[in-house]
């Protein structure tokens, strides 16, 4: 069953790179990453998200041309 599952989904250990990194440097890269995620302020993060998203309401000029 997990094995037809799997099929399903893209396994991101799959990656051929992954195999070839030297040493190491896959363990370096997941300490980074985990290192990364704890100093994450999330709410900082997200805070102007609502300023960029493309969904956000566009501004109508003053004037028009």
């Amino acid at each position: 069953m997990a094995k037809e599952l799997e099929k399903h989904y893209d396994n991101p250990f799959d990656d051929e790179n992954l195999v070839d990194m030297p040493g190491d440097e896959f363990d370096q890269e997941v300490n980074n990453l985990i290192e990364w995620c704890e100093d994450l302020d999330y709410e900082k993060y997200t805070e102007n998200w609502h300023e960029i998203a493309t969904s956000a309401k566009p501004e109508v000029p003053q004037t028009t041309i």
